[in-house]
């Protein structure tokens, strides 16, 4: 509420955008402000109500995904948003899911 209304503000009237962006990075991202991508499923994560929620797990697959090469995290992230909720649930809290994830893209005969 109060800092999509400072945001606003800022757009409006055309006064310190630079300086709220950045704040809100920094506070979201901490050491990441380097890596924007991350803002949202970063904010997501800190906005779950509970660890076990499906957006934390959500959250967590996103912030995976975007560790790959570009070109794949769009395949990965369309992938994610078509699974229903106890499939991002399970993958999100299977130990060895990332790496399933990871082994996939390792592999250099992926096709386009």
């Amino acid at each position: 509420g109060i800092v999509a209304s400072l945001l606003e503000i800022a757009v409006r009237f055309d006064e310190h955008q630079k300086q709220l962006y950045s704040s809100l990075l920094q506070i979201v991202l901490g050491k990441r402000i380097k890596k924007p991508m991350l803002f949202v499923p970063t904010l997501a994560k800190k906005l779950a109500p509970k660890a076990d929620s499906k957006l934390y797990h959500f959250s967590l697959i996103l912030l995976q995904a975007l560790q790959f090469p570009i070109q794949y995290s769009q395949v990965v992230a369309s992938s994610c948003l078509e699974l229903d909720d106890e499939m991002i649930l399970r993958l999100g809290c299977d130990p060895t899911g990332s790496r399933v994830i990871e082994f996939l893209f390792i592999k250099q005969d992926l096709p386009a």
